[in-house]
């Protein structure tokens, strides 16, 4: 199941990688003046930033509930032995 964690999170990596990509290109096509563009790359940065530890902190809280709901399940087993 931690494999399965670890994957979801590499694609929430790469999903973001590739729209932070995307929108440096779009900083460097519109702007012409370094300081917008230096201003660009930073809230496209930012922005990437807080998406991808949003997309893995998700994924985290899934696999942390399925372990739980496996865990109380156990317990509830062993409550009745």
């Amino acid at each position: 199941m931690e494999s399965e964690f670890l994957k979801h999170a590499k694609k929430c990596c790469s999903r973001e990688h590739d729209r932070l990509v995307e929108n440096l290109s779009i900083c460097d096509k519109c702007l012409k003046n370094s300081a917008e563009k230096h201003l660009c790359y930073r809230v496209a940065a930012k922005i990437s930033g807080r998406f991808s530890k949003k997309c893995i902190l998700d994924e985290q809280l899934k696999f942390l509930s399925f372990t739980f709901l496996i865990e109380s399940k156990y317990a509830d087993l062993l409550t009745f032995l």
